[in-house]
């Protein structure tokens, strides 16, 4: 019956309706009458009563109708507003009965309009609320139960929001203010932390969603530790004024932001130097569909420069970038060109009529192969890529007069402990050497720690394994890195590359280092799962440890072993470190071309060896071929001795 009745026509539900309030305020006029009555007995009914009962009952229909009462919705009327306009429409009723009764002299008592008006408030107003109720209750069983964690203003915007969907149904504030604890809010009881363990192991809560408003990163990581452990999908809701102004989308939900897994405040930014270098001017990145050149374009285009040439060696990545550019471009009403070319960083001639051509005035040098273990088994072509790319790109800019050229390198090139930071090291040795030979062009390094969320990175890579069903394989349970975001990075290297002069080193970042299987635990729990160990052999998700590939660390060398001089802005600071002469660095990198020309892994390793202290290996030379090689050479000798007379031939008689 209820359900015949909530899906019957609002068109003719509205007539029910009229008629049924018809009935129920002259029901309360006729209470109103017998309540003021000393005694038991028939009503005393004249013509003046009679008149002014029809017209209350009549007018009063009409102001219903002009305030919305038959507009709206029975099972969705809640909220103060739909309270107000209800009480004014039955006190609106019982003024209009106590001026009737006036001015057609019907006699009528004072108490009668105020009986009335209880009377009403209780017939009319009673079964919407009910029908309210009844109606709330059918969907919230159907709808997930849900914990909004934080009472204050954002948690019962957020209340409000999701009482009014149709997929998850609140039943408890959480928060921490004692003040609150123990309060009903909006309906829903106030408890605190402690008491959450409890309640999620008696009731099916699936979610919890912070409502934390403003609070810090600080503040949300001491909350989302409390939480850890807790068998339950626990998401950020943004801030609704940052929904309101557009900075941010509300679905119904959102993951957590990679700053909140590394647990601290996003990296502040100076604005106006981000764009001392950017605005207005033609800008090039080389590397730019790789996941740290496509985020610095990304970054770059919102500074809004005159000219962004994508310089590319993948046709795939080069398209990728280009449309998100356009895109964004298009969205956001901006003017900047955008000028997609495929080309090899080690043609310099090509760079440098590129340079030319477009009028290049800053140079983002990001195109360099990064991953360790793919450059240890692929050494030749990281050593091509890596310095030579580096070399030609800055001697491209050079020969163009470029203002500007920044090289992307990386914390491990302080002590470099395998290929990949070798060739970084002695890409900044070769920007440090060319700064000495001319003065035209300003070069700069900018080192920065190991990025989050790039394509090969462990934020994705565990995702991807957690929503598999896992495990997650970390290297090592002793492993830590010092993590950045690709956005932080992308901002930090151009501010650093705005300061200083030519042939400066600085490093750039948050540097408190993480470890990784601590991050992994993290995720595993905020997406909602448990970890399966000893301790919980019934988990969801095992980690397993799958051992340090060559060339790897358990940590990264400490920042701060080399003497840094601070600058102005809190990230960002100078390495001090001696300047090699550009003679010296012209005989090792002709001797490393020479032995990558000729396929010679064991002299480039000494080569780099030599080149600058810090690179100590323990591991025999990884590279592929090399080792093809090495076998084949091997087992052909094996066979021609094997092949060769043991002894002497007897003579012929």
């Amino acid at each position: 019956m209820i359900n015949l009745l909530y899906k019957f026509p609002s068109v003719q539900k509205r007539p029910l309706v009229v008629l049924g309030d018809l009935f129920l305020l002259s029901l309360a006029l006729i209470g109103a009458f017998f309540l003021q009555m000393d005694q038991p007995g028939p009503l005393p009914i004249n013509s003046q009563i009679a008149n002014t009962l029809l017209l209350t009952v009549g007018i009063s229909i009409l102001l219903f109708e002009r305030l919305g009462f038959y507009r709206s919705v029975i099972r969705h009327l809640h909220g103060q507003k739909a309270v107000a306009i209800f009480l004014l429409g039955i006190s609106l009723a019982a003024v209009l009965l106590a001026v009737l009764g006036a001015v057609l002299q019907a006699g009528l008592a004072p108490s009668i309009p105020v009986l009335f008006w209880c009377l009403a408030l209780l017939l009319v107003g009673g079964p919407r609320v009910l029908t309210q109720m009844v109606w709330q209750q059918r969907v919230n069983r159907r709808k997930e139960k849900v914990i909004i964690y934080g009472a204050g203003d954002a948690g019962r915007q957020l209340n409000t929001t999701l009482s009014q969907g149709d997929r998850y149904h609140p039943v408890m504030f959480v928060d921490d203010d004692l003040n609150k604890q123990g309060q009903i809010i909006q309906g829903l009881p106030v408890c605190p932390p402690q008491q959450l363990r409890e309640y999620i192991e008696q009731q099916p809560v699936k979610h919890i969603f912070l409502a934390l408003g403003d609070a810090s990163r600080a503040q949300h990581r001491s909350v989302e530790g409390s939480l850890e452990g807790l068998s339950v999908n626990i998401q950020t809701i943004p801030d609704f004024d940052d929904i309101m102004t557009g900075r941010t989308r509300f679905t119904e939900g959102q993951d957590f932001e990679l700053e909140d897994l590394l647990g601290r405040d996003v990296i502040e930014t100076d604005v106006t130097l981000l764009e001392q270098s950017i605005r207005g001017k033609a800008v090039m990145v080389t590397g730019a569909g790789g996941s740290m050149g496509a985020e610095l374009c990304r970054q770059i285009v919102r500074l809004q420069p005159k000219i962004l040439v994508l310089f590319e060696l993948s046709e795939f990545g080069l398209y990728q970038i280009a449309q998100q550019l356009e895109n964004s471009i298009t969205l956001h009403g901006l003017k900047t060109e955008i000028k997609p070319i495929l080309g090899n960083v080690q043609q310099t001639h090509r760079l440098q009529v590129i340079m030319q051509s477009f009028g290049i005035q800053s140079v983002y040098h990001a195109a360099a192969h990064k991953h360790v273990p793919m450059i240890e088994r692929n050494m030749i072509e990281g050593v091509r890529n890596n310095v030579f790319g580096s070399w030609h790109a800055a001697e491209a800019a050079m020969r163009a007069k470029v203002d500007c050229f920044v090289l992307l390198s990386s914390d491990q090139a302080m002590r470099p402990g395998n290929i990949m930071a070798m060739t970084k090291r002695i890409s900044e040795l070769v920007l440090k050497g060319l700064s000495t030979a001319q003065s035209d062009t300003r070069f700069c390094v900018v080192r920065f720690g190991s990025v989050l969320d790039t394509f090969n990175a462990v934020v994705p890579q565990f995702k991807q394994q957690i929503q598999a069903g896992g495990p997650v394989k970390v290297t090592h349970p002793e492993v830590c890195r010092s993590l950045v975001t690709a956005a932080e990075a992308a901002r930090l290297v151009i501010q650093a590359g705005a300061l200083g002069h030519s042939g400066e080193v600085f490093t750039v970042g948050e540097h408190e280092p993480v470890k990784i299987v601590e991050l992994a635990r993290r995720m595993v729990t905020l997406m909602g799962l448990t970890v399966r160990n000893e301790d919980n052999p019934s988990g969801d998700i095992e980690i397993v440890y799958s051992g340090l590939p060559p060339g790897e660390k358990l940590y990264d060398d400490p920042v701060y072993c080399k003497p840094l001089q601070a600058t102005d802005y809190p990230y960002i600071h100078q390495v001090k470190e001696d300047i090699m002469t550009w003679s010296w660095l012209k005989n090792v990198l002709a001797t490393l071309e020479t032995a990558c020309h000729d396929f010679d892994c064991e002299t480039v390793r000494e080569v780099l060896l030599s080149a600058t202290k810090g690179f100590d290996p323990h591991h025999p030379i990884e590279d592929v071929v090399w080792q093809h090689t090495q076998q084949t050479a091997s087992a052909s000798a094996a066979v021609v001795s094997k092949s060769s007379p043991s002894t002497q031939a007897e003579p012929v008689v």
